[in-house]
């Protein structure tokens, strides 16, 4: 697999250092972009951002990177199959091998410890991290804000997360995703918490207006996570 990594801002709005511009061959032979801000502390957590299906794709996380690069944890961010940066068309049949490939490459990163690698998704991006996570043992923790429940992504891999976590995010007056939050947890089986908000928000919506809390809510969860 092809790497090429150059310099880029992220998030030009955002107060975050600069990041850099990451590149991936997909299987397919697709080219994935991503954004990497490394820790700059050795050993520390890495958290894998993915997005909700917005043309944004990985920008619409500049909410939460201030959060995150305070904790000291490694970021990388990536534009799913079809969305911002990485283009080409969506199939989600390949999304979860994308996926697959950002992980090997995160974890070949030095100073990253493999089993404190947190993912954080946002509908699309939820259940893409719910799964990844689910498959993972070594993956500590997980954060879906309005995750789907359907054929592809269903609720029954939180069967997976037996000794493991995962803080999963709904809206009350998004209807779709507040139910299939529910459904989540009452499939989990492990230390799994819900979170409904008092709002109509959906995805990394969540993380702005009147829930402005929630990032520091998603910290508190992964510093309690890491290094179990």
């Amino acid at each position: 697999m092809k790497r090429w990594i150059g310099s880029l801002a992220f998030a030009a709005a955002c107060s975050v250092a600069a990041a850099q511009t990451v590149t991936l061959d997909a299987a397919d032979g697709l080219k994935l972009y991503g954004d990497w801000l490394p820790a700059a502390e050795a050993g520390k957590g890495a958290v894998v951002l993915l997005h909700m299906t917005v043309p944004e794709g990985r920008k619409t996380w500049a909410p939460l990177l201030p959060t995150l690069q305070a904790a000291g944890w490694s970021v990388l961010a990536v534009d799913l199959r079809g969305f911002g940066q990485t283009g080409g068309g969506i199939d989600w049949q390949l999304a979860p091998k994308d996926i697959d490939a950002w992980l090997a490459w995160l974890t070949a990163q030095p100073g990253v410890p493999a089993k404190q690698v947190a993912l954080v998704g946002a509908s699309a991006g939820a259940n893409l991290a719910l799964q990844a996570c689910a498959s993972r043992p070594a993956c500590p923790t997980v954060v879906a804000l309005s995750p789907s429940d359907n054929e592809i992504f269903g609720a029954a891999m939180m069967k997976a997360f037996v000794g493991r976590s995962a803080a999963i995010y709904a809206g009350r007056y998004d209807s779709g995703a507040n139910s299939a939050a529910r459904r989540f947890l009452k499939q989990d089986q492990g230390e799994v918490v819900l979170h409904i908000l008092d709002s109509a928000g959906h995805g990394t919506q969540l993380l702005e207006g009147g829930t402005a809390f929630v990032p520091e809510e998603i910290g508190a969860w992964l510093r309690r996570h890491f290094g179990r």
